[in-house]
């Protein structure tokens, strides 16, 4: 028995398959969902917003921004595109200019491509 494994939804891993396939360049990734912010970049070659707490630069900094994307819809300070993952069941609203590019039956993917600056 592994104590130290992480369990992943088959909807958690869909997301991660599925970025894994097709998220290019210098995204981000920011979910709802901690699981997927966490193993971004082991599934994939993006990276998460806020990750683990020990290798997220400015961790609190970068915990705040998200929360407030998911809690008030202000998208996250960069002029790289962004993957928002909210859950399902939340009551979110995307950035203007959004797409979903990608739903199972617990997530959608968004992705927003900021304009430059």
């Amino acid at each position: 028995m592994q104590w130290q494994a992480v369990a992943l939804s088959a909807d958690q891993k869909g997301v991660l398959d599925w970025l894994a396939r097709n998220a290019r360049g210098a995204a981000y990734v920011a979910s709802s969902d901690q699981r997927i912010n966490y193993l971004t970049p082991t599934y994939t070659n993006i990276r998460a917003w806020r990750g683990h707490d020990y290798n997220t630069p400015e961790v609190s900094v970068r915990q705040s921004e998200l929360g407030a994307a998911f809690s008030t819809g202000r998208p996250l300070p960069t002029w790289n595109p962004v993957y928002y993952i909210p859950r399902r069941d939340q009551n979110w609203t995307p950035p203007e200019g959004a797409s979903r590019v990608y739903s199972n039956d617990s997530f959608n993917v968004w992705l927003y491509q900021p304009t430059t600056p």
